[in-house]
């Protein structure tokens, strides 16, 4: 089974790569992390796993793949959008813009919290925090829609 021949701590060990990480395996495929470059590491990878294998130098790259596959289908559900707007890979942090439906969202922070970060953290070990580059805000009611309410609720 090519799960087997992926052993990344012994690939690790046998390259002498610290920073190498499983980061998704879809379909067979396999989306690996890692930092630094190795030509050993990437012909005998290449050399047995093909077009089976990506390897990811880049962290914008790997968030991006992250937020496709295992997030962006759960906020465009809901009307909203995601971009990565800054990574500071040193401190692990992640900037991000949520858009559309999510930037007023009042359970925004929840999904930056609970769902973004979650993942991210889950899938790439390096990040530590995700940030919203613009603070959550109150939503803008309809303050029209306030006032009919107000008045009994006549019908409009």
């Amino acid at each position: 089974m090519m799960n087997d021949f992926l052993n990344l701590e012994s690939l690790k060990k046998k390259f002498n790569l610290s920073d190498l990480y499983l980061i998704i395996e879809k379909d067979g495929n396999f989306y690996i992390g890692m930092r630094g470059d190795n030509e050993e590491f990437e012909s005998f990878i290449y050399g047995n796993l093909g077009d089976k294998v990506k390897i990811f130098k880049d962290a914008y790259e790997e968030i991006n793949l992250v937020i496709k596959e295992k997030i962006l289908e759960y906020i465009k559900g809901h009307g909203g959008d995601i971009e990565v707007v800054d990574v500071n890979e040193e401190e692990g942090i992640v900037f991000v813009d949520l858009k559309d439906a999510c930037s007023g969202c009042p359970h925004s922070v929840y999904t930056l919290t609970s769902g973004i970060k979650r993942v991210l953290i889950q899938f790439i070990p390096w990040v530590k925090e995700v940030k919203p580059v613009n603070e959550p805000r109150e939503p803008q009611f309809n303050f029209k829609l306030v006032e009919l309410i107000k008045q009994g609720g006549k019908k409009w």
